[in-house]
This record gives structure tokens, sequence and C-alpha cells, in this order.
């Protein structure tokens, strides 16, 4: 199976690059138009069977501890009207606590049943169901929502994602 992995940031690339050199890896910048096009490029670049979102995230619940890795299962867009929320839903693909997610375009948006916030998601979720490419989106808890960034766990988080997402048994034929 050929496998894409995005990566918002280099920050949040390196360590897994660095364990996986010959993964199909790409960094597509903050936001969801930054992801929206480096997953549509790096579709009709190299044709994955299976793209995979990966990278930190904010969690509402505190039940989610700072570096767990998490899967999304539903990703929606936060600060949208209600009547224009949309939401993409996906069956899981790990054993990872399965989360709900909000897309923000800004840290602090209300969290509206979600566990975590992350800025990127719902824009993947859509590319991936638009052009029938099977999605995944891997997350690793660096902060509470709304929290300084000095108290985040960044480089926990990053380390923890690394290393899960060398560990995940996604056969790669490229």
């Amino acid at each position: 199976m050929r496998i894409a992995y995005i990566f918002p940031t280099v920050e949040e690339a390196k360590g897994f690059i660095l364990e996986n050199p010959k993964a199909l890896t790409f960094v597509s910048g903050v936001g969801m138009a930054a992801v929206a096009a480096t997953a549509v490029r790096a579709a009709k670049a190299k044709k994955p069977h299976l793209m995979i979102l990966c990278g930190v995230a904010g969690a509402y619940d505190p039940a989610l501890m700072k570096g767990e890795v998490v899967e999304v299962v539903e990703e929606r867009i936060g600060g949208l009207p209600e009547r224009f929320r949309e939401s993409y839903r996906l069956e899981p693909l790990t054993e990872l606590r399965p989360v709900v997610s909000n897309t923000v375009n800004r840290c602090g948006e209300e969290a509206a049943g979600a566990q975590i916030e992350q800025m990127e998601g719902a824009a993947f979720f859509a590319v991936c169901e638009a052009l029938d490419i099977e999605a995944a989106e891997i997350r690793a808890i660096s902060n509470r929502v709304g929290e300084p960034r000095e108290e985040w766990a960044f480089d926990q988080a990053v380390q923890n994602l690394t290393e899960i997402l060398s560990q995940l048994n996604f056969e790669d034929e490229t």
C-alpha cells in the first residue's frame, strides 16, 4: 500500500523523517488551505492508497493527557454558523483512542462536543473524500486549549507521535 504522510510543520515531521527516510512525507504549512493544496499535490503526484495527516493538537477534554497520541474519527470546522457546519467521519484504522476534533482558524474556539482542536483536519478529510482516497488523522496532544505556549509539551508530543507512527503496521509498497 502506498502511503503519503502529511505534517503541517517541519518541527512536527522532522523525527518521523529521520526515523523513516523512505516514507513518502510532505510538509504542508499550517491551516486548511495549505493542507488542502498539499493533499491534492500529493494525490496527483504519488497516487497514494492512504493519506495520513499527522501533527500536534490541543485538548479540550481533560481526560486526554499531554503527549497522548489519538486518532481523529470525526472532524468539524469550528466557528462556522450551525447551518453551514459539516462533519467528516471515518472508521478508525488504528487501536489509538478515537476522538472528535474541531478544525479552527485560531486557537480557542468553543469545543461544541469536540475533544481536540487543530488547524487542518477538516480540509484534509474533505480533499480525501472528494478524491476517493482512504484517510486517517493521527494527532499527539501538546497542550490544553487556551493555555500559554510556554506550558505546551510540544517536544514530548512530537516524540510520542513519531514513535507511534513508526510502529503502525501500514505496509508501504511504493
